[in-house]
């Protein structure tokens, strides 16, 4: 369900950096075009400042849009005859929500929909508010009375459950998860980065972790057998402890440490 993603209507949220949550409802919209899962897109008095739905949406999902129930000022999206029917013709007993404004327009129909027994997930981040302080009361308000709050990439992860299959890859794109480029940059607090080159094409590298200079996944899982180590080293050559435990620091920056004990800048 997106409900009320307008034009006019996101001028009036304050709780979110409007381009994060433009983004997330996009690419929610995407998510469902990728896994054929129906859409029910509504709007409200489009023909005053509210404007209409977002362009991208029509661009997405053009039958969706093309259908979109445009409500007349009907506060609860659920009372309105059109929406309501449109929700039941689906045949789905797990709904998931998001939309302008999280304190009136999501709030007021999740609250129907869990009462008539649908199991609904919220995606906070693909909903706003006025304030951020509305924003967090009314999804408190929601998951008290049964809505799972979550997340567009909670979403998107529950629903791919295999990175490696089409669809996974598919979905993937949508969020830009590309395959990494052979060479990568490290970032260490004690000095600028280096630039390294690495045969494995497969690692996704995540800079500006809460442990400068480390190398996750093969790179490291490799650096540890080449060196000897007998669990995992980072691009240092100090040893982690095992799989995905806690760094072993000594506090060297990539400036201090020997040239000898690093891999090679290109």
């Amino acid at each position: 369900m997106l409900i009320d993603h307008q034009v006019g209507t996101i001028t009036l949220t304050h709780s979110h950096d409007l381009n994060t949550m433009r983004d997330a409802s996009l690419k929610l919209a995407k998510i469902a075009r990728a896994l054929n899962i129906p859409v029910v897109l509504t709007s409200s008095m489009e023909d005053q400042f509210r404007g209409l739905p977002w362009p991208e949406f029509e661009q997405i999902l053009p039958e969706a849009f093309a259908a979109r129930i445009k409500r007349p000022g009907i506060v609860n999206a659920m009372h309105h005859d059109g929406f309501n029917k449109a929700v039941k013709a689906m045949g789905r007993k797990k709904l998931i929500v998001a939309g302008v404004t999280t304190e009136i327009c999501v709030t007021f129909p999740v609250l129907q929909m869990l009462d008539e027994g649908y199991d609904v997930q919220v995606a906070a981040d693909a909903s706003a508010s006025m304030t951020k302080t509305g924003h967090d009361l009314v999804l408190r308000r929601m998951e008290q009375h049964g809505a799972a709050i979550t997340t567009v990439y909670q979403i998107v992860s529950q629903l791919t459950l295999d990175w490696s299959t089409p669809k996974g890859r598919e979905l993937a794109a949508v969020f830009g998860w590309a395959r990494a480029p052979a060479q990568i940059t490290l970032v260490s607090s004690g000095g600028p980065g280096r630039r390294l080159r690495w045969p494995l094409p497969h690692l996704i590298f995540m800079p500006g972790t809460a442990h400068p200079g480390i190398v996750f996944g093969r790179v490291a899982d490799q650096l540890g057998a080449i060196r000897g180590c007998g669990v995992r080293q980072d691009w240092a050559g100090r040893c982690q402890g095992p799989r995905f435990g806690r760094p072993v620091h000594d506090g060297r920056g990539a400036d201090d440490v020997p040239d000898g004990q690093r891999p090679r800048p290109v």
